[in-house]
């Protein structure tokens, strides 16, 4: 019998320190940040935003990517009180002053770490040998697919100089969560786009496409034995939303292990069963 992977807990934490805000949008705000953990303090980038439902699709997607062993960092749930920011954040944040709040946050894998996006402003030639060197692009792309991710764009996946690769973050608007007002759980199949593989279409020979589908359906046999009976284990996403149902999010996940290599091939142009 195969052993269940099991998924990773996520700590529950607070802020000890605002370095400086990163990045604002119209939902949304990063700041850098140092968390309280143990047995130490670790660096990290909050997300706050009032969307709820990206705050548990970033903590869903960041556990199942890690048990199947792709480069997440660690992530954290974190308590804020808005009212109760230093007061250079409250002076800078449009969440200032708005109560409680329930946090996502993402640790940094490398003290100098940067965005693709970044890495392209600095050095383009250093960039795309990285890019055309990495290892597990394919199975990133099939992981976007599968977790119905629409959006790794060059700003949702960083190089790390001290490990030579790319760790992947930024899954708010997977879970179909960019196309509906609400979730489409309760469709398996549905079509998203997927960003990282758009970007690079014009690129894949034949062949090289169906390795990327046998590459594809490795990781899905993998996604069939994680123990989707431990999403949530803690019971964080209530406590984010009390209307979200975890049921709904592991029966997602599940169901789509079987569409996502025939949704993939479909964007390849190339039939599954070859």
């Amino acid at each position: 019998m195969t052993k269940k992977i099991k998924l990773k807990n996520v700590p529950y934490t607070i802020v000890s320190t605002y370095f400086g805000r990163e990045h604002s949008g119209s939902q949304a705000e990063t700041w850098k940040v140092s968390l309280r953990a143990e047995p130490r303090s670790v660096n990290a980038y909050i997300k706050l935003t009032n969307n709820y439902r990206q705050t548990i699709a970033e903590l869903a997607c960041a556990q199942v990517g890690k048990a199947l062993g792709l480069n997440i960092p660690d992530c954290y749930l974190v308590y804020v009180n808005t009212d109760n920011l230093p007061e250079k954040v409250k002076k800078e944040s449009m969440f200032a002053n708005r109560g409680e709040m329930l946090a996502f946050a993402s640790g940094s894998p490398d003290p100098d770490v940067m965005s693709f996006e970044r890495l392209l402003v600095i050095d383009d030639n250093k960039a795309n040998a990285l890019f055309d060197a990495w290892e597990n692009l394919d199975l990133v792309i099939a992981f976007d697919e599968w977790i119905a991710n629409p959006d790794r764009t060059m700003c949702n996946y960083l190089f790390s100089p001290s490990d030579n690769d790319f760790w992947l973050i930024d899954h708010g608007c997977a879970l179909t969560g960019d196309y509906m007002p609400r979730w489409a759980l309760h469709d398996a199949k549905v079509e998203t786009h997927n960003a990282l593989y758009e970007s690079i279409a014009h690129q894949k020979e034949l062949s090289e496409k169906y390795e990327m589908k046998k590459k594809a359906a490795t990781l899905m046999t993998k996604a069939h034995n994680v123990d989707y009976d431990s999403l949530d284990a803690s019971g964080f996403y209530k406590m984010i939303d009390s209307n979200v149902n975890v049921e709904d999010i592991a029966k997602f996940l599940q169901e789509r292990i079987d569409y996502s290599v025939e949704l993939l091939c479909q964007k390849l142009g190339i039939p599954q069963l070859v």
